[in-house]
């Protein structure tokens, strides 16, 4: 199931695609094969043009935000959880070991 999509009389239509984006991502991105693929496929928009939009707005690539927003889960585990490494790594969406150790260092 995917999240409720935003309305789009509400902003403009880069704005309101650029929202669901979010939304998509914020609910999918412990997938370990999400990609911004996902979202413009499920649009029926071309993917260059949703990468587009999301730098736009975002003022970062695609792949260096879902980086961030997946280590700072990671981090937020880390601190409030007893549990491993390895489990919250796959919880958050990369159980590459190399991953997991630099999580720890950060």
């Amino acid at each position: 199931m995917w999240p409720k999509q935003i309305d789009t009389n509400a902003v403009n239509s880069q704005e309101a695609l650029y929202l669901n984006m979010l939304s998509e991502i914020n609910y999918a991105y412990r997938n370990p094969v999400f990609s911004l693929r996902i979202p413009a496929d499920r649009m029926n928009l071309n993917y260059s043009y949703v990468s587009h939009v999301f730098a736009k707005y975002c003022k970062s690539s695609f792949p260096q935000y879902l980086r961030s927003l997946r280590i700072e889960t990671a981090k937020k585990y880390l601190e409030y959880t007893d549990d491993s490494i390895s489990i919250i790594a796959s919880t958050w969406g990369d159980a590459r070991p190399w991953r997991r150790r630099y999580i720890a260092k950060s």
